[in-house]
């Protein structure tokens, strides 16, 4: 290895996923030259990884110093690279020097008060983290584009931009920006990207003005298993990463699909207890179930697995994981499936044209053959697995890309615009879209979810091999037969009973009420054996007499068969029988921890002073029958997140 790879910081940051997309690229091309001393070096810091990703959690839950348990994980890290022979050795030192560094740079920032007074606090480790702020002050112009650009001076530092600025750790009020990314323009130029919140929750609508709630249907669970992963990890999600009804649909709640012979694929449910965080208030569940279809009855497959080779899916939580999935997938298909892989990086390529899994074992090999390097051209492969994928149609069949990436697009087709375009025109065609995410540090989960959306498909994040099992094993048949399209669900409430009216979620799914009956409006699919709930918090009519059965209102559902454009309608009545919290069905008490818990993780107004330990609490009264132990994982990451975070 070159002088230049051997003392350059950047390998760190490259596989934290915190580097610029010009610096990425040139470590990229040198793994895609095969470099094997480069390789060598980024595998032995990718051995301090976990300890490293803990320090920065700390950081970024507890202020401005490393917590002790953090410290004490990366010099034990340490103490055993020194003692072990090999080149892990002369690691340690600069493996404690970037933890100090990352404390800084890594990690959910907020504003407070820019002083110059503020004293230096040296840590442990010998590094100074929060240091006095130096005189250079910035001139800032501030974009539509959201992006913050600092036109003056010359920072020493990362730091020393972000505390002229006024920005250090979670210690201080926040503004309502949160800042992701901080990089270098030419010699003096500094870029911070400033995000503000794009999601708002859905505000209490009075009855007086609006009796109808409209929305389209959503059973993507990427945000729960996403913000699981970050918090195992040592940090919380960001706000915009917590789609409340990501967390409420990742569990099953033993709605009975349709009978036998029914009308419909689809079959309704409406559950109505108190709230439990303002008891006053009414929490009214709504239930969708999707017929199941049994493995010997469904129609054949021509699957397209698109997974993403580029240098930034090179660790173990990224390609080795899709690799490992998607031959579990491989698994639940039947001998007449056919799979083609079509990889992008630097280029796009097929690297196996459409085979029978009857040839599993060429697939097997096929799916071990690829390696990461190079940059990330999305949208150049994906036009060529829709192309694969139409060459290869099954009339009356199952065709789908299944896109399996870090979400980083950063060659090519780069515009969200461009993508969901092509996408919707080729769903429009018959071939959906599967959604598999991977990994985190620069992960786009905002970009996943809408190309998802657009491919009349499904979005999942896959963190570990039981997910994996989740999702493409016991849930495979809803991850690839659609059984209902375009699902959109109305209620009209009773304004004689309810005051007002909150939808937990679905804050982007929202409709116009005149789309509820357009059939050219694109809405959600729902999957053989696939569940969908919805929550509203209904704040009665003062002196309303909710018991006995009492009419809150009609659930309105429209859906299409997968090859009908024309929708059919279902209804249903929501009957409130008087329930408290404690009283109220088990699905209903679940799914109200799963959307307390999004809610006390995104900061909601609305959850009122609900804290962890009450989530885990109402959880706990409410496990039932868990199948797969779901709700048991559930229960345990509360815990998890208790000790980040007490409360």
């Amino acid at each position: 290895m070159s002088h230049e790879w051997k003392d350059d910081p950047r390998l760190l940051s490259y596989l934290l996923d915190e580097l610029s997309v010009e610096e990425r690229g040139l470590i990229d091309a040198a793994l895609a030259e095969g470099d094997e001393a480069l390789a060598a070096e980024l595998a032995g810091l990718e051995a301090f990884l976990p300890q490293l990703r803990g320090a920065v959690a700390s950081r970024s839950v507890q202020g401005a110093e490393l917590s002790e348990g953090a410290r004490t994980a990366i010099h034990e890290a340490a103490a055993e690279a020194q003692a072990s022979p090999g080149p892990r050795m002369g690691l340690a030192v600069k493996v404690l020097a970037a933890a100090a560094i990352v404390m800084i740079i890594v990690g959910v920032l907020r504003p407070r008060p820019w002083s110059t007074s503020d004293s230096a606090a040296p840590s442990a480790l010998g590094y100074e983290i929060g240091g006095p702020v130096s005189e250079w002050r910035p001139t800032i112009e501030v974009a539509h584009t959201g992006k913050m650009i600092i036109t003056k001076g010359s920072p020493a530092s990362n730091e020393a931009a972000l505390r002229a600025l006024g920005y250090s750790g979670n210690d201080g009020p926040t503004s309502g920006a949160n800042l992701r990314s901080i990089g270098y323009l030419g010699d003096h130029d500094v870029v911070i990207e400033s995000v503000r919140p794009s999601i708002e929750d859905n505000p209490f609508v009075p009855t007086e003005e609006d009796r109808l709630s409209t929305f389209s249907i959503d059973v993507d669970t990427a945000s729960y298993a996403l913000a699981r992963a970050k918090i195992e990890q040592g940090s919380f999600p960001q706000p915009d990463e917590v789609r409340a009804e990501e967390f409420i649909n990742y569990f099953s709640y033993g709605d009975a699909p349709p009978a036998q012979g029914s009308a419909h694929p689809v079959a309704i449910t409406a559950d109505v207890g108190a709230a439990p965080w303002m008891p006053e208030h009414r929490l009214v569940r709504i239930g969708l179930a999707a017929e199941r279809i049994e493995f010997e009855e469904r129609a054949p497959a021509n699957l397209v697995f698109l997974v993403d080779v580029s240098g930034s899916m090179s660790n173990s939580r990224k390609l080795p994981l899709v690799v490992k999935a998607l031959a579990l997938l491989t698994e639940s298909l039947a001998p007449d499936d056919r799979i083609a892989i079509v990889v992008y990086a630097r280029s796009e390529g097929l690297v196996l044209d459409s085979t029978p899994i009857a040839a599993r074992e060429a697939i097997l090999q096929a799916l071990e053959s690829l390696n990461a390097g190079g940059s990330t051209n999305g949208g150049a492969g994906i036009q060529l697995a829709y192309s694969v994928a139409r060459e290869h149609f099954v009339e009356e069949g199952v065709n789908r890309v299944v896109l399996c990436t870090d979400g980083d697009f950063n060659v090519g087709m780069t515009s969200d615009e461009a993508l969901e375009d092509l996408i919707a025109t080729e769903s429009a065609g018959g071939v959906d879209l599967t959604l598999l995410g991977f990994g985190g540090g620069r992960y786009r989960d905002g970009m996943m979810e809408k190309l998802s959306n657009r491919g009349n498909g499904n979005f999942a994040f896959i963190d570990s091999m039981q997910e994996a099992q989740k999702v493409l094993a016991r849930e495979v048949a809803g991850t690839l037969v659609t059984v209902a399209r375009d699902t959109k669900i109305q209620v009209e409430w009773n304004s004689d009973l309810v005051q007002s009216v909150r939808q937990i979620g679905y804050e982007n799914r929202q409709l116009e009420h005149a789309d509820f009956a357009n059939d050219a409006i694109d809405a959600g699919e729902m999957g053989a054996g696939h569940v969908v709930t919805a929550l509203f918090e209904v704040v009665p009519q003062p002196g309303a007499l909710l018991a006995g059965g009492a009419d809150l209102g009609e659930v309105r559902v429209r859906y299409k068969r997968p090859n009908s454009d024309a929708s059919e309608l279902m209804t249903t009545a929501i009957r409130d029988g008087g329930a408290t919290f404690g009283e109220a069905p088990e699905a209903l008490r679940f799914s109200a921890a799963a959307a307390a818990f999004a809610m006390v993780l995104r900061g909601s107004p609305y959850v009122g002073d609900t804290g962890l330990r009450d989530v885990r609490g109402w959880a706990l009264e409410a496990t039932g029958s868990d199948p797969g132990a779901l709700r048991a994982g559930f229960i345990d990451l509360l815990q998890q997140a208790i000790k980040l975070k007490p409360r």
